[in-house]
């Protein structure tokens, strides 16, 4: 009957992802792989830069000038997006190639050297994760390679357990300014083809797989938001379980609240 169970979720998961578009190519990687692990994974161009492939909070990049060593540098991009590199000021980095931080560096250096020679290489992909956890098989973390939506997740996480809350699931993003939770209902996609379920996911984000019981919901979301705060930088005055838990008992399908 178990095993039942998961083909029947597999294949409605694979029905509905094939209505909308077909499944991407993306590593089963849950591990902390290293920089060039991850840099494999990606799709290679020109010069070892990454097609398609946009900066975010987090990542890691290192700069390196021609004969100016004194210029180099290994920046991390900021919550804010923006890295501080010297002669050239603030730079916001976030939603740049590699190829537009090198253009804007070059053009902010010709006033102080002539003809630079610039390199920027990415050291590390934080900004390309997801994490999943709570009721699926394998919770952890998902690197994306290409563009990933909630069920792509939840199909390389093993799909739900069966202990899984299918109709609350949570989605957490979190930008420079703001932190949105919002609640996905799988029913709703699968039983009436609410293809607004099917959300496309971004590096950083989380998705918690909730229980269908929880004997004391005050004090599991009082858990879950101490868990989560530590790895979202929140400040100490937001209460992120009361948040999670508006989410799940339905006072609310979304919410915004602002963090800067």
């Amino acid at each position: 009957m178990m095993r039942c169970k998961r083909s029947l979720f597999v294949f409605l998961l694979a029905l509905s992802l094939s209505a909308c578009r077909s499944l991407p190519s993306i590593p089963d990687t849950r591990a902390e792989g290293t920089a060039e692990e991850e840099q494999q994974a990606a799709l290679p161009g020109e010069e070892g830069q990454v097609q398609g492939f946009r900066l975010g909070v987090g990542d890691e990049v290192k700069i390196t000038v021609w004969k100016h060593d004194d210029l180099n540098r290994t920046l991390r991009i900021s919550p804010t997006g923006k890295i501080f590199y010297p002669l050239v000021g603030e730079i916001q980095a976030a939603g740049k190639g590699t190829e537009d931080l090198r253009r804007i560096i070059t053009d902010g250096l010709k006033d102080y050297i002539t003809n630079p020679q610039v390199n920027v290489d990415v050291t590390a992909f934080r900004s390309r994760k997801i994490y999943v956890f709570g009721e699926v098989e394998r919770p952890g973390l998902l690197v994306i390679e290409d563009s990933l939506n909630i069920l792509d997740a939840l199909l390389l996480a093993g799909g739900p357990t069966l202990d899984a809350d299918q109709k609350r699931i949570i989605l957490i993003h979190r930008s420079p300014s703001e932190l949105e939770l919002r609640s996905i209902n799988l029913k709703r996609l699968f039983q009436e083809g609410d293809q607004g379920q099917v959300v496309t996911l971004q590096g950083g984000d989380i998705v918690y797989v909730p229980p269908s019981f929880v004997a004391n919901v005050d004090r599991f979301f009082d858990h879950i938001g101490k868990v989560l705060s530590p790895i979202l930088s929140l400040e100490r005055s937001i209460i992120l379980g009361d948040e999670i838990k508006r989410i799940f008992t339905g006072e609310t399908e979304r919410r915004v609240i602002v963090t800067r």
